[in-house]
């Protein structure tokens, strides 16, 4: 990243974005909860007063209402972070995966030499 990007980043407070996978089902939980109370509730009301417009406009403002607890990435979304694992360096993994080749092709010349005595 250049220079400038730096300095234009770490001048600039970013919220963190992240939902976890708890987060994730309790935002579904909230939806359902917000959108099954506002329309039974809306629902009852358009048929006290008989008008349905009154039922649409209550699921608009369910709509709206669910729309900002849901979409923003509030904390209570962000309780339980997963913990990543640490990345490798490039020298232990080009070993490793160099290990990893030999003892593969080890592992099929003995085949190899088993199937050719049978």
């Amino acid at each position: 990243m250049c220079d400038i990007c730096k300095k234009i980043k770490s001048k600039i407070w970013l919220p963190d974005t992240y939902v976890d996978y708890v987060g994730q089902a309790y935002a579904r939980w909230v939806l359902r909860f917000i959108m099954i109370l506002f329309a039974s509730v809306g629902f009852a009301w358009g048929a006290i007063i008989e008008d349905f417009s009154q039922t649409l406009i209550i699921l608009a403002a369910a709509y709206l209402f669910s729309a900002l607890m849901i979409i923003p990435p509030w904390p209570m979304y962000r309780r339980n972070s997963l913990q990543w694992r640490k990345l490798r360096s490039k020298e232990k993994s080009a070993v490793a995966s160099s290990k990893k080749r030999k003892k593969k092709k080890r592992r099929n010349n003995e085949l190899h030499n088993k199937n050719k005595k049978l």
